[in-house]
């Protein structure tokens, strides 16, 4: 845990940051006398009924000193120690400064603004508000902050990752698009069969091109 400490990536003023993060390594080594297992022998569940599924939930297991503050890097031991990415079962939390934390701000904002660069200038809709925590994940999920091993083997594990469902996948399909423009990957599969779409009420066409019960013009 003192590793994991010594190889996250610090705000200029730090302080209070080592103080919860000192207080949540506290409630894992508690939680660790309580099952007497070492934190990266527990479950996902064990993982998640440390961490809760809300801020509010958290505050109220662990009143006192230590408040919600801890929690944010309870998930960093998680993740780090025990390789946990189960964050569809957390709830709330923010994941740019996970991601900041683990891999450093200059290398996530970096992967984050080529991607929202190349899908504004497609004339994508979504802003970069809300696409920088579908990146952040992404680049979790994948355990790298690096857009070149966002493969295409690598994004085809992610659409299938139950992070990545719900709300959270919308955005994959055009995330994948800019990735595979920036040459880390092939296109996104369409989700279409080949071939022209059937149109929805029109008879079908019959072998000589007429419509079924129509004759063909002369």
């Amino acid at each position: 845990m003192a590793d994991v400490l010594a190889a996250l990536h610090w705000p200029s003023d730090d302080r209070h940051q080592r103080r919860y993060a000192r207080d949540a390594a506290g409630l894992v080594l508690i939680r660790c006398a309580e099952l007497g297992r070492v934190f990266w022998g527990w479950s996902v569940q064990e993982r998640v009924d440390l961490i809760n599924a809300s801020g509010a939930e958290f505050r109220r297991s662990w009143g006192g000193q230590i408040g919600p503050n801890a929690r944010p890097f309870v998930i960093v031991y998680a993740y780090l120690l025990g390789e946990f990415t189960a964050f569809e079962r957390l709830g709330r939390f923010m994941r740019p400064t996970l991601a900041h934390r683990v891999f450093g701000a200059d290398r996530v904002d970096d992967a984050v603004q080529q991607i929202c660069k190349v899908l504004a200038d497609w004339g994508y809709r979504r802003d970069a508000g809300r696409l920088t925590p579908v990146i952040c994940q992404m680049l979790l999920l994948n355990r790298n902050p690096l857009l070149e091993d966002l493969s295409t083997d690598a994004l085809a594990t992610l659409r299938v990752h139950p992070a990545m469902s719900g709300q959270w996948g919308k955005d994959l399909h055009g995330v994948h698009r800019a990735v595979a423009a920036l040459g880390h990957a092939d296109p996104p599969p369409s989700g279409h069969a080949s071939g022209p779409a059937a149109m929805e009420g029109v008879p079908p066409r019959g072998r000589n091109g007429s419509r079924v019960g129509t004759q063909p013009r002369r």
